[in-house]
Formats: structure tokens, sequence, C-alpha cells
């Protein structure tokens, strides 16, 4: 019995070392990471200083990476701080175009959200309105209320009848030397629009600065569609712009000419500037006739 006692004991000892001993050595493990880390940093800095990164470092992907995953959590607004950032910090990144896009989305179901009322309004329709009249009276445009309401076509309106309307107090800055068109609220950049075709004449350096003049339907036979027509919203848009004296269209970059283009034709599409369709669709959407418009010319 005496015996069973003292190997018990002696295997509590050995048990309390072997534990002791597992904590020295785990302790001192974390304190040489801990020491070691200010070092890591100081390599760091002196790689980033000297050019001597390593080598899958590319630049803007953390915070790209960062960003598509508060858009997968629906945190848009940090998922805007990233981008932003990505696009500050890193303009030649790989990931700047994407980012840019990805801003230009956010920014734009943000717009039109009906969860998002602070630019929008809810109108009770009186005796002797019209679409026409309401649009006017609250600078928004026919399609942006067939739009934001969800009508397919502009039935006849009564009195308390609801309806919301957006005014479209925004601008356009064309750029011939990016070939770009962006869209901005209150001087800020909203959506940048790439151009399928640029076909304005050479002009000087000098900005220009003009106005949306007109916006029209065009059918498929090239016939114009009046806005009471049921193929009105379904149709293309064309948008035209007065500039200094003279006007320019942007028009749909039409997709049996972009195709003959690609197997070597030598169709081109003429003088305006061209659109994809839907892009240019969402932005005759958010324009409405006296919007203004700057053209930096590529020179």
């Amino acid at each position: 019995m005496g015996n069973l006692k003292a190997i018990i004991r002696l295997g509590a000892i050995v048990l309390t070392l072997v534990l002791l001993g597992g904590l020295y050595f785990g302790v001192r493990y974390v304190q040489e990471e801990f020491d070691a880390e200010p070092q890591k940093r100081e390599k760091r800095v002196q790689q980033l200083v000297s050019g001597q990164a390593v080598s899958n470092f590319v630049p803007g992907q953390e915070e790209f990476e960062q960003a598509a995953r508060l858009v997968a959590l629906e945190q848009m607004p940090q998922a805007v701080e990233r981008l932003e950032f990505l696009r500050r910090i890193f303009p030649s990144s790989i990931y700047a175009s994407e980012a840019g896009r990805m801003l230009g989305e956010i920014r734009m179901d943000h717009l039109l959200s009906l969860n998002h009322l602070e630019n929008k309004k809810r109108y009770v329709v009186r005796r002797g309105d019209s679409y026409l009249k309401i649009a006017r009276s609250h600078e928004t445009s026919l399609s942006n209320m067939m739009m934001i309401n969800g009508l397919l076509d502009l039935s006849s309106l009564h009195p308390g009848d609801e309806l919301w309307v957006m005014p479209l107090n925004f601008s356009l800055r064309l750029k011939g030397k990016e070939q770009t068109i962006s869209l901005l609220e209150d001087g800020k950049v909203i959506k940048v629009y790439s151009t399928k075709h640029w076909g304005l004449p050479r002009m000087s350096d000098r900005k220009r600065n003009g106005v949306l003049a007109a916006k029209a339907v065009e059918g498929p036979e090239g016939q114009m569609r009046r806005i009471n027509d049921p193929r009105f919203r379904h149709e293309p848009k064309i948008l035209t712009i007065s500039l200094a004296g003279a006007n320019f269209q942007l028009r749909p970059y039409p997709k049996q000419k972009q195709r003959l283009a690609e197997e070597g034709e030598s169709w081109q599409p003429g003088r305006g500037i061209f659109l994809e369709p839907p892009e240019l669709e969402e932005l005759a959407m958010l324009l409405r006739r006296g919007n203004e418009v700057e053209l930096y010319p590529a020179g």
C-alpha cells in the first residue's frame, strides 16, 4: 500500500514538472514572437522604402478584397470608404478601374432606391394636374417618373393619386482624352461611363460649357416615339447637347454595327458620342432639359 502511494506521488510530481516545462517554453515562444514583431515591421518599412517589397504585394488588392467582403455583407458605407481609399492611394492599380465601376453601381443603387428618400418626395395629385405639369414643377422628367413609380405607360391621373418625384439637378462632364462621361451632383462624381465611340471633331483644349437641349426616343426604323406611346420606355434614347453654338448627340451604339466592326468591317458610327444602350438609358432617365454640361476636349 505504501509503495502505491509513493508511485502516485512520484507521478504527480512528474506531471507537474511536465506542465510547468510546457508553460515555460510556451511563454518563451510568445515572448520571442512579441519581441520580433517590431523588427518585422521595421524590415517591412525598409523593403517598401527601398523598393524591395515582397514580390506578391499587389497595390490595392487588400483594399479591394476588403470592399468586396463588405459589399457581400451589405455594409455599403464602409465598402465605399475602402473603394475610395483604393482609388485615391493606388490610382494606377489593376483594381482601380473595377473599384470605380463598383462605386458607380453602389451610388446609383442608393440614388434610385425608395429606401433612401432624402432626394425624393411623395406628391399627391391635384385636380388639373398632368404628368408633364408635375414633372416641370419638380424639375424632373417623365421617363424618371415612370421608372421610380414602376409605370409602363402614362395612364390617367386622378386627384388623390400619389407619385414619387425626384428632382434631376445633375450635370455631365465629358472628357475627350479619357473618352468618358461623368454624372455629377453638386460637383461630386456619382458614376463614370465609358463610351464606345467618340465622334466629336477636334477642338481646342479650352473647356466648353453647354446644356442638355433635348431628349428623344427613336424607333427601329428611325421614327421618333411620343411620350404617351407605350413603346416609349423601352426604345433607345437620344440626348442632344447644345455646346458653344453647335449641337451633337449621345446615341446608343447599335449591336449589329458593333458586330460588323468586330468582324473587321470598315463601318464607323459617325458623328456624336456612342454608349452601350443600357448606360445611355440610365443617363436619359437621370437627366432633363437644361442640365449643365462641361466638355473637356482631347485637344
